[in-house]
C-alpha cells in the first residue's frame, strides 16, 4: 500500500488490486476503484490567472465517459517525487498514458520563455507605435503644387492627417486629397472635387453650427450679404441641414430677393418635412403674397408640429385676414399659455372678445395688457375705452397719472379726451362744449382709432332709440373730424 497525502490527509491510495480517492473533492469519503475497472490513467496540466501551475491524475474508466481527476500538484510529497512513484506503482496494472521524465521541467520553464517573449514582443511594438506616434511626416512633402495644404485633427489610427487642394482641369474645381500619417510617411487616403469657393471653409475647421451661429449674428447686424455666405458655407459642409436652409431663406427675404427666399424655405422642407421653421417662413411668404389660403395650411403644420406661442399667433393672425374670428381667438388664447404677458396678443384678444360681446371678458384683457405695461399709452386708452361700458377697477388715480405722463403729447391726449366725451354722452350728459373744446385743441391733429367696436356695443346694447342716436352723434363728430382729416391728408398718409 502506498499512501500520498495532502494536508496530512490521506488523498490518494494505490493497494495491489486497487486505487482509493475521493471521486468528488467535496466528497468526505474515499471510493475504491479496481483496477480492472480502470481504462487508462494520464496527466493534465494547466496554469491559473496568476500563472500558477496544477497537475492532475486523469482516471478513466471503462464504464463512465467522463473521468476522475485527482490533484497532484498541492500533495504533501513534491510533485516530481509523486509522478515518479506513481510511474513505479502503476506501471504493468492499467494503462499509462504518462509524460517523460523531462516533461515537467519544460511545463515548469515553458512559462517563463512566452513571457519573455511576449515582453520582447510588446518592447518591440511599443517601439514602433512610439515611432508612428511621435514622429510624424513632414507636411512640405506634400506642399509641392499644391495651393493649400494643412494638418487637421484626427483620432485615428493615423499619427497625422493632412488635406491638400491642387488646382483640377475644369474651371472653378478643385481636388482635394487626404492624407494618412503611417510610420513617417504620408498614404493617400481618397479625394474629392469642390467648388473652388470653397477653399477657405474646407481649411477653417469651422462647423456648420459655427456658421449658422455667426450668419445669425451678420443678420442681427443687418450684413445680410454676409449671412447668405457664411450659411452657403454651413451647407457645403451639411448639405442636408434644413435649419441652414431656412435661415438662408431668412436671408435671402431681408436682402430683397423673395423667389430665393421661397426656393431656400421649400428646400428646408424637402429635407425635413416636419421642421415648424421652415413652414412657418414659407407661410409668411405667401401671406405678404396675398396666397392666404397657401399661407393658412403652413401656419397650420407649423402650429401642430410646434405648439408654442409664436406659432399660435401666426396661425390667429392668419385666421384673422381669412375672417375666422372664432378660431384667431381659440388660438391667440392657446398662445398665453407661452406667453401669457404678451400685450399684443392681449390687445387682439381684447378686441375679440369685445366683437363676441363678451365685454367683462374683453375688461379683464385689457386690464392684463396696461398692468403688463403701464407706460404703453394704447394699452391704457384700450383699457379705458371698455370702461365706459362694463364695470372695471380703473381708478381716478390711473387716469390722472396718464394725464400727467402724456399731457405734452396732443395726439395721445385727443384720444383720451375724445373717449372722456364719449363716456358723458352714455351717461346722458352735455357735450355740446366740450366737442366745441376738443376741436379747438386739437384742429389740425390727426386722430387714429378705430370706432368698431364702440358701434357695435351701441347697435347690440338695450338703450332706447333717443339714446342710442345721441351717443351716435357724439361718435359721428368724431369719425366725421377723422374723414375729414384723412382726406385733407391723403398723399401725405400714403
Amino acid at each position: 500500500m502506498h499512501i500520498f497525502n495532502l494536508n496530512n490527509k490521506p488523498h490518494l491510495i494505490l493497494t495491489d488490486t486497487e486505487l482509493l480517492f475521493r471521486d468528488n473533492p467535496l466528497n468526505s469519503e474515499m471510493h475504491r476503484h479496481l483496477f480492472k475497472n480502470i481504462k487508462k490513467i494520464s496527466v493534465l496540466h494547466r496554469y491559473d490567472a496568476n500563472k500558477e501551475l496544477f497537475i492532475w491524475l486523469q482516471i478513466t474508466m471503462h464504464d463512465q465517459p467522463t473521468p476522475f481527476l485527482v490533484q497532484l500538484s498541492s500533495l504533501d510529497t513534491p510533485i516530481e517525487e509523486v509522478l515518479e512513484s506513481l510511474r513505479s506503482l502503476l506501471a504493468g496494472r492499467v494503462k499509462l498514458h504518462f509524460p517523460s521524465n523531462t516533461w515537467l521541467e519544460n511545463v515548469k520553464t515553458d512559462y517563463k520563455k512566452q513571457k519573455y517573449l511576449g515582453l520582447g514582443a510588446a518592447v518591440l511594438i511599443l517601439s514602433l507605435f512610439v515611432f508612428h506616434k511621435f514622429f510624424p511626416p513632414e507636411l512640405d512633402s506634400l506642399k509641392t503644387n499644391s495651393l493649400k495644404a494643412a494638418y487637421h485633427e484626427t483620432k485615428s489610427l493615423c499619427s497625422a492627417k493632412a488635406k491638400v487642394a491642387y488646382k483640377d482641369s475644369a474651371q472653378d474645381m478643385l481636388i482635394i486629397k487626404s492624407y494618412c500619417g503611417v510610420f513617417g510617411s504620408w498614404k493617400e487616403e481618397g479625394s474629392k472635387l469642390i467648388p473652388a469657393q470653397y477653399l477657405e471653409t474646407e481649411f477653417s475647421g469651422l462647423r456648420a453650427s459655427d456658421y449658422i451661429r455667426q450668419a445669425g449674428e451678420s443678420i442681427k447686424s443687418k450684413q445680410y450679404t454676409s449671412a447668405i455666405t457664411l450659411l452657403k458655407s454651413a451647407l457645403y459642409l451639411e448639405p442636408k441641414n434644413d435649419k441652414a436652409y431656412t435661415l438662408l431663406g431668412v436671408s435671402h427675404y431681408l436682402n430683397g430677393n423673395k423667389n430665393l427666399a421661397m426656393q431656400s424655405s421649400q428646400k428646408a422642407l424637402t429635407i425635413n418635412p416636419n421642421s415648424a421653421e421652415a413652414h412657418n417662413a414659407i407661410g409668411l411668404l405667401y401671406k405678404e403674397e396675398n396666397e392666404n389660403e397657401k399661407a393658412y395650411k403652413h401656419f397650420q403644420q407649423s402650429a401642430l408640429i410646434k405648439s408654442d406661442a409664436k406659432s399660435y399667433i401666426a396661425l390667429a393672425q392668419m385666421e384673422l385676414l381669412l375672417d375666422k374670428p372664432i378660431q384667431a381667438r381659440e388660438h391667440f388664447e392657446k398662445s398665453l399659455y407661452e406667453d401669457q404677458n404678451n400685450t399684443a396678443t392681449l390687445t387682439q384678444l381684447g378686441l375679440l372678445y369685445w366683437k363676441e360681446h363678451a365685454y367683462a371678458k374683453a375688461a379683464k384683457t385689457f386690464e392684463k395688457a396696461y398692468l403688463v405695461d403701464p407706460a404703453n399709452a394704447s394699452h391704457f386708452l384700450n383699457y379705458y375705452e371698455i370702461s365706459l361700458i362694463a364695470s372695471t377697477p380703473l381708478s381716478t388715480q390711473e387716469k390722472e397719472t396718464f394725464i400727467d405722463t402724456f399731457k405734452d403729447d396732443k395726439t395721445k391726449m385727443m384720444t383720451f379726451d375724445m373717449l372722456r366725451i364719449i363716456k358723458l354722452s352714455i351717461q346722458k350728459e352735455d357735450t355740446l362744449l366740450s366737442l366745441q373744446k376738443w376741436e379747438e385743441d386739437y384742429s389740425g391733429e390727426q386722430l387714429d382709432w378705430s370706432f368698431k367696436e364702440i358701434l357695435s356695443w351701441l347697435d347690440a346694447s338695450a338703450l332706447n332709440n333717443d339714446e342710442k342716436y345721441n351717443i351716435k352723434k357724439v361718435i359721428g363728430f368724431f369719425i366725421g373730424y377723422q374723414q375729414l382729416y384723412n382726406l385733407n391728408h391723403q398723399e401725405s398718409l400714403k
